[in-house]
C-alpha cells in the first residue's frame, strides 16, 4: 500500500488471508513466566516471550541476538549453527 502497489481493499483481503492461515498456529505463553524471565535475566518481555515459547514447545530459539545466546545457551542458537545440526 505504501508505494501504491496495493489498494486498501487488496491489503485488507491479503491481511485477512494471512490472519486465517496463521490463526491456528498462534501460541499463548504464561505471562508470569515471561515477566519472571524478563526480570531475572534483565531482558525485554518481548525477548522473554520467545524464550518461554521455545521452552514450552521444546524447540531451539534461532536468533542473531548474542545476549540471548549467552543468557540461554541451551535454547538460543545462531541460524548457521542450527543449519549445521
Amino acid at each position: 500500500m505504501r508505494h501504491e502497489r496495493m489498494s486498501l481493499a487488496q491489503a485488507t483481503q491479503t491481511m485477512e488471508l494471512a490472519e486465517n492461515i496463521w490463526r491456528s498456529r498462534e501460541y499463548a505463553v504464561p505471562s508470569d513466566d515471561v515477566l519472571d524471565l524478563a526480570s531475572s535475566h534483565k531482558i525485554t518481555a518481548y525477548d522473554a516471550e520467545f524464550v518461554v515459547l521455545a521452552r514450552e514447545l521444546g524447540v531451539p530459539l534461532i536468533t542473531l541476538d548474542k545476549s540471548l545466546q549467552k543468557a540461554f545457551p541451551k535454547i538460543a542458537t545462531l541460524p548457521e549453527k542450527f543449519a549445521r545440526g
